[in-house]
């Protein structure tokens, strides 16, 4: 259903016009699925005919056709819960929790979002002539890649960078200005994953692993990190990070 795309009108739409401050989250019916004339129906694996509907002030109106942003599962209820929003606006957890919350409080339990976001950033120590690169394994992977993790809400993407460097590696990263790469793929076929990495230098070597997140780190040079590394994505931003830091050097030299 996530990526799904409906027609939904909101609730009391007249009465909202009207009021100066909007709400977090608006309730709303399914009128069309896919812009079709097929009715929803009370006896699909959806709160009936419901959906909860994230938009902004202005991009609200009475009948929107938006697509499935998330599916939510709340403490008793039966079904899981629909989360539209307009079809180009991307919103990840964070805000949808938020948001949620307005509604359903603590009773949230689970929710599945389709789009994710992750920041990180590659690790350089030294010198040009002998700089090297940091690599974790993560334990939930089986390949050496770079520290990162999602976005946290109000948070910039720097900021989830710095900050997932330190929780997994206990490393102060100094972000680098003009080093900006992404990499989006689907997870399962379901959830659209975005990476941003930058580019980072620290002034030591001493790790602290995050025993809860991540199995092991080295510290690689340049032939041993294209050796490491097992994901074209990766490899293609490794490569750009490399060949940047190094033009910076020769610049400053």
């Amino acid at each position: 259903m996530l990526d799904r795309c409906l027609e939904v009108k909101i609730d009391e739409f007249r009465r909202l016009e009207n009021l100066e401050e909007r709400k977090l989250i608006y309730r709303g019916q399914i009128i069309n699925i896919n812009n079709t004339n097929d009715k929803t129906s009370k006896n699909n694996n959806y709160s009936a005919n419901e959906v909860f509907v994230i938009a902004t002030r202005y991009n609200l109106k009475e009948i929107m056709t938006s697509k499935v942003t998330a599916i939510a599962y709340i403490k008793n209820k039966k079904d899981p819960v629909l989360i539209v929003a307009p079809r180009n606006y991307i919103c990840y957890e964070p805000e949808i929790t938020l948001r949620l919350k307005s509604v359903f409080h603590d009773n949230i339990l689970k929710i599945v979002c389709l789009n994710e976001k992750s920041c990180g950033a590659i690790i350089f120590f030294g010198p040009k002539a002998t700089r090297k690169t940091l690599l974790i394994k993560n334990k939930r992977s089986k390949n050496w890649s770079f520290p990162k993790g999602h976005i946290e809400l109000k948070e910039t993407e720097k900021e989830t960078a710095i900050r997932e460097v330190f929780e997994e590696t206990g490393l102060h990263a100094e972000i680098i200005n003009g080093f900006r790469e992404t990499a989006s793929y689907w997870l399962s076929g379901k959830i659209k994953k975005t990476v941003v990495l930058f580019a980072a230098k620290v002034k030591t070597t001493k790790v602290r692993m995050q025993k809860e997140e991540v199995k092991n780190f080295k510290w690689t040079t340049y032939k041993k990190t294209l050796e490491s590394l097992r994901h074209i994505n990766d490899l293609r931003i490794f490569k750009k990070a490399k060949k940047f830091i190094d033009n910076i050097d020769n610049i400053n030299h």
